[in-house]
């Protein structure tokens, strides 16, 4: 061993004499390795274990409390906070989903998975909803109830066909909207407009109002009233339906024209006779239509109380039956049949009166009347 002595060209003494420094070496730090799961110990600050923590930080580890078995309740006392921003999920799809979610309020920006209960303060019932958006409540309003609603503000809920944006669309849309509940279809843009079909798969479609049936169409296709002989189609001079058509027949007990109006019929579309509102019965076209067919479809008599007027030829082939007889007008005189003697109070001057009921009498078979008075004339 040699005395101190400086280093050379240094002027610093040696601290230590026979001794040598060895190089300087890098500074190494092992990780800190976690456990697969990590959990509490027996006891934190003298309490037992609930899993109550204010920060945490893992990666890819098993949270829980109690040993070595994630178990018990995990207790925050503050947020639990995910970064990045909508990039880590609670459970997966089909596995390692948690139970049951109870909470007071849940918020879903994007998208939510469950495939069993979803409830809110702690069960499903008039006090939970589900908000959507900023004002689109669902509730479960009892057992097997669902509601969407927010106070005063009528609803809308839509189904879509096609979508492809808010311009281009087709949906069908249940809403209320002036105080009465629509069922309707829309579309938009490159959308179409579709139908809607009312469909009673093997029974029958009923018509309610005030909760009580009105009609029904049956499934054979008939349309019924719920209550024989008590509703309308239409309303005397207003609400009326303009043409009903028709392929076979209308049985009724009447069929009666509005208040005041005629009543107009015809064929091929067009009408051709009227029934006035005093009764009378006209074509609408002065000589134009007739009262059956010659040789066939004849009807069978005509009753008339008073007279028969033909502004051309009346044809006999049978009988014409009238409260006083025949008259036929030809140029201004009249001819009568009847039985019995002619009376004054009929007919005027120039007029005939034939008698049915002494066709063998002398001057009463056929009767003129001359100066106010029948005579007897064959």
């Amino acid at each position: 061993m040699t005395s101190p002595s400086q280093t050379p060209n240094s002027g610093i003494p040696s601290p230590l004499v026979g001794f040598s420094v060895p190089a300087p070496q890098p500074l190494v730090i092992q990780p800190l390795l976690l456990p697969s799961v990590l959990a509490f110990p027996a006891t934190v600050g003298g309490q037992n274990p609930d899993g109550v923590f204010n920060n945490l930080f893992t990666n890819n580890l098993s949270v829980g409390s109690g040993g070595i078995t994630p178990a018990g309740n995990l207790t925050l006392s503050g947020n639990l906070l995910f970064s990045p921003d909508l990039t880590w999920n609670i459970g997966a799809s089909g596995a390692n989903r948690p139970n049951v979610v109870n909470t007071g309020a849940l918020q879903l920006p994007i998208s939510a998975f469950s495939d069993t209960v979803l409830l809110t303060n702690g069960y499903a019932d008039i006090h939970g909803f589900l908000l959507l958006g900023q004002n689109t409540y669902l509730y479960a309003e009892a057992a097997n109830v669902f509601a969407q609603r927010n106070a005063a503000n009528p609803q809308i809920f839509r189904t879509y066909n096609t979508f492809t944006d808010v311009n281009n669309y087709e949906r069908g849309q249940l809403e209320w909207s002036g105080n009465i509940l629509r069922v309707q279809t829309s579309a938009s843009g490159t959308g179409t407009a579709r139908g809607i079909a009312i469909n009673a798969q093997g029974d029958q479609l009923y018509l309610q109002t005030a909760g009580v049936g009105k009609w029904r169409i049956t499934n054979a296709g008939h349309l019924y009233a719920e209550t024989d002989n008590s509703f309308d189609i239409g309303a005397n001079g207003a609400n009326r339906p303009h043409n009903v058509w028709i392929a076979g027949s209308v049985f009724t007990p009447g069929v009666l024209g509005p208040a005041g109006l005629p009543l107009n019929l015809g064929g091929a579309g067009s009408n051709q006779w009227q029934i006035v509102a005093g009764g009378h019965i006209q074509p609408l076209a002065d000589n134009s239509y007739d009262i059956g067919v010659a040789g066939t479809n004849r009807v069978r008599s005509i009753y008339a109380g008073s007279s028969l007027v033909s502004g051309s030829q009346i044809i006999n082939q049978g009988n014409f039956v009238t409260g006083v007889g025949v008259q036929l007008n030809f140029g201004g005189s009249y001819l009568y049949s009847a039985s019995g003697v002619p009376s004054n109070a009929q007919g005027v001057n120039g007029d005939y009166y034939f008698r049915t009921d002494t066709p063998g009498t002398a001057n009463q078979r056929i009767y003129v009347r001359s100066a106010g008075a029948w005579v007897g004339i064959v």
